[in-house]
């Protein structure tokens, strides 16, 4: 998925989401302005080259807008190939392959930007991933190597060969040979780097080691031998949500983006993703969200310690502002600011579609506040 993002005038960033691209593909003249060149046809060959290659006209064209605008973003979204993998019967050769596409996407990434010689207009260039926070069940050396190992397995794969140019020391342990050789010229072209690296958050679990611990269920050898559980001694990570898998957590997002800044230099950051599922099944309770509220207060209050302690964060998306079709879920639960209607497609404001606005204001004063005293 590329997501575009553009900064207005007024100077607040918008962003498209769900521009996609493979099974189609896009051809023409890329040069035409007005984009009335351009044709999307069907995608006849899933060769990752072949896709890699048709995003990149495709992201190319995107940033051929007829419209003028201060500034561009184009974001690749990567869903974790490790997650993948335990959705679907696959063998581990797939999942590998897959993200080596992804990465050498990354690496052709900056050819996207059409003014990239000229560094004052230069677009920016970032990957957004899903970042659960991983919390050891133990202090114990095994689950706290496994936390490593499921980082490594989850979110490392991708950053750690486009911002340190390697892959991550626990999935070179584990996997060798399994992983796709990255050549020089992959490697030169993702030094690069990132412009930014985007957040998608929104819970946290344990993790419990399967390696060298006795471990009923869990993931396997190829993935990193972890098991994630949301409860230690039959107490929950944190208050449980309306959907079996998100729990709040508020202080997850701080630690997310505190283990990023420490790890890659603090590049700049987006929280691109925050929300609260949630699925009520009146329409009065769905308008009166009040732990949607709460959970966005909290998360925020969160944000805004990392922030202080010198995290370099540039922007907060919620997630959403409309209720939509999520992923596995459909129309079964709800992350909108605005109750959607499916069948008439009308719009109602829920509660938090007015608190949020309460919050932003609150956050952005209380961080000025913070700058002026130091």
């Amino acid at each position: 998925m590329l997501r575009i993002c553009e900064e207005g005038s007024e100077g607040v960033l918008r962003c498209k989401f769900g521009a996609g691209w493979p099974p189609s593909a896009a051809v023409g003249d890329f040069r035409r302005a007005d984009g009335g060149g351009v044709l999307i046809g069907p995608l006849d060959d899933w060769n990752p080259t072949v896709l890699i290659e048709s995003i990149v006209k495709t992201g190319s064209f995107r940033f051929h807008g007829a419209r003028p605008v201060l500034r561009r973003m184009v974001v690749s979204v990567s869903l974790p190939v490790s997650a993948i993998v335990r959705v679907l019967p696959v063998h581990v050769a797939f999942g590998s392959t897959a993200a080596a596409a992804m990465l050498r996407f990354s690496s052709r990434a900056r050819s996207l930007d059409p003014r990239a010689e000229e560094k004052s207009q230069r677009g920016m260039i970032g990957i957004t991933m899903g970042f659960e926070w991983y919390e050891p069940l133990s202090n114990s050396s095994e689950d706290i190597a496994a936390t490593h190992r499921a980082r490594s397995f989850y979110d490392s794969w991708f950053l750690d060969p486009i911002i340190l140019g390697r892959y991550p020391k626990e999935m070179v342990q584990i996997l060798g040979s399994n992983l796709p050789e990255l050549s020089m010229n992959d490697l030169s072209k993702l030094s690069y780097g990132l412009d930014f690296i985007g957040i998608n958050h929104y819970s946290a679990v344990y993790i419990k080691d399967c390696l060298y611990s006795a471990c009923e269920h869990g993931n396997s050898w190829s993935e990193g031998s972890y098991f994630r559980t949301t409860q230690r001694d039959g107490i929950y990570i944190g208050e449980p949500g309306e959907v079996d898998w998100q729990f709040v957590y508020p202080q997850g997002i701080e630690k997310v983006v505190m283990y990023l800044k420490d790890k890659f230099n603090n590049t700049p950051m987006f929280i691109t993703e925050n929300g609260f599922a949630g699925n009520s099944s009146s329409i009065e309770d769905a308008l009166n969200d009040v732990r949607r509220v709460k959970y966005l207060h909290s998360n925020l209050n969160s944000l805004a310690n990392a922030i202080r302690k010198g995290a370099d964060v540039r922007g907060y998306f919620v997630w959403s502002l409309l209720d939509n079709f999520e992923w596995l879920d459909g129309y079964s639960i709800r992350f909108g600011l605005y109750y959607v209607n499916y069948t008439n497609l009308q719009r109602t404001p829920k509660l938090s579609a007015t608190k949020y606005q309460e919050l932003m204001y609150n956050f952005h004063i209380e961080l000025e506040t913070h700058t002026a005293l130091k």
